[in-house]
């Protein structure tokens, strides 16, 4: 379950950027006078449409994998992890809505910038007033969504620490600070001794790995040496 529970977090992490991204679009639109569409020479600062609407045409893609990745691995959760996903995935819902409104608009400014239509003022108007209200659905969910997000942060904190607490007590280890040092020690470097002494399942590998080598008899240097280079290597191999 903790890897569900990172995955969801990291999802929340991607959707969070596409919204920046988003925003950027967003700024850039509606901070434009009606005259910019077809500006004066040296006076406006034409805007490039069709490119808006290429960047908003891809961040809908990518927020679509990304609802899709949340319905991928909902059945898998707990019922606190469930009820985040499923907000998550409303919230990305209501984001591609967003999206794809603001990406018609973006069509239509375009084609009237080469004067290829005739976008009147009172359309640009309806589709801003439809624009808006998903913009404040949007809205709406992601504080909800930010509440969620801080209750299974605040509650998967404390059932990580419980779990790594368990898992010192079973090779009767006194604390994580101990096992951070003695990887730091044998050359593991602070991002793997991190990585350790923060994941249960890792945490406990390198105990055992620690165990089976003392049986075997070797020294505390050649089993603080081995061990270290062995979960370096798992770790390696979990990331390929």
């Amino acid at each position: 379950m903790s890897n569900i529970k990172n995955e969801l977090k990291s999802i929340a992490v991607e959707v969070n950027n596409l919204l920046g991204s988003y925003i950027r679009i967003h700024d850039a639109v509606f901070r434009f006078s009606w005259r910019k569409i077809i500006p004066l020479p040296f006076i406006f600062k034409v805007i490039d449409f069709n490119d808006l609407y290429s960047q908003a045409a891809q961040i809908l893609s990518e927020l679509e994998t990304r609802n899709q990745q949340i319905n991928n691995v909902i059945k898998d959760t707990t019922p606190k992890q469930r009820r985040f996903a499923h907000f998550l995935s409303e919230y990305c819902t209501a984001l591609i809505e967003t999206v794809s409104l603001l990406k018609e608009i973006l069509h239509q400014l375009y084609l009237k910038s080469q004067r290829s239509n005739k976008y009147i003022l009172n359309e640009y108007k309806r589709q801003c007033g439809l624009y808006q209200n998903a913009v404040d659905k949007y809205i709406r969910i992601g504080s909800q969504l930010n509440e969620l997000y801080r209750e299974l942060h605040e509650s998967s904190s404390k059932l990580d620490y419980d779990e790594i607490e368990d898992v010192l007590r079973k090779w009767n280890k006194n604390s994580t600070e101990e096992v951070y040092w003695e990887l730091m020690v044998a050359g593991a470097g602070e991002d793997i001794a991190r990585r350790v002494t923060s994941d249960k399942d890792l945490l406990d590998k390198y105990l055992q790995l620690r165990n089976q080598l003392r049986q075997k008899g070797a020294s505390r240097k050649g089993e603080l040496l081995k061990s270290a280079f062995d979960i370096q290597e798992l770790i390696a191999k979990e990331s390929e």
